[in-house]
């Protein structure tokens, strides 16, 4: 069980897990609730119109990245894979289209070299989480100021597979410290020792110092 749904089922608030987001009897319950402002954290799938056009001053995502760069489902993960000096956190808007509302409000956050993806995004959690709460009074004020995404600045941080599991000792050594570090926890980096694939070890990524290439 998820800590939103434990803290909810604690407190004895509704808890909604519609198998399709466009089942009547969700978005009629949904309706009931005369919803002020509707926030998505870490939900990987696209919401229709019909859900989105609920809440009365809409809908705002909380996405783990300085869109439009790296939208989708691994946003931590891609920018340690990618070697990036930079990443952040993005609230906007949520359209009917992945990741590609307008911005409401940004934060630019330093990924250390040798930091591994799972603790930049617990940073980022709560990073994200103070901004949201910021936003969300800013939103309730109003109005905010929207800013578009640059279509030619877009960048997809597609689904993790096992296949980039393994490493390639003849590609330059900061690109596997890289690889190393953003494939935690899932699926890790493996190498191939004695005719046997092995796990890299977490500590790798503290005690290695790459020389670039």
């Amino acid at each position: 069980m998820s800590s939103v749904k434990t803290f909810a089922v604690e407190r004895r608030i509704p808890v909604l897990q519609p198998e399709r987001l466009r089942e009547p009897e969700f978005l009629n319950i949904v309706a009931s609730y005369a919803l002020d402002l509707a926030v998505v954290a870490a939900y990987g799938r696209i919401l229709p119109a019909p859900l989105l056009s609920v809440p009365r001053l809409g809908t705002i995502n909380v996405h783990a990245s300085l869109l439009p760069r790296w939208r989708g489902a691994a946003p931590v993960h891609r920018a340690v894979l990618a070697g990036d000096r930079e990443t952040g956190v993005t609230i906007m808007r949520v359209v009917p289209a992945l990741d590609a509302g307008p911005m409401l409000a940004k934060t630019r956050v330093a990924i250390g070299p040798h930091e591994t993806s799972v603790i930049l995004e617990a940073r980022l959690a709560t990073i994200g989480a103070r901004l949201l709460v910021d936003t969300v009074d800013r939103v309730a004020a109003g109005p905010v100021v929207e800013e578009p995404q640059r279509d030619d600045e877009v960048t997809y941080a597609h689904r993790l597979e096992r296949s980039e599991s393994r490493v390639d000792w003849n590609r330059p050594s900061e690109e596997i410290h890289n690889q190393i570090r953003g494939l935690q926890p899932w699926p890790v980096a493996t190498v191939l020792f004695r005719g046997y694939w092995h796990r890299c070890p977490k500590m790798l990524t503290s005690s290695s110092h790459p020389a670039r290439s």
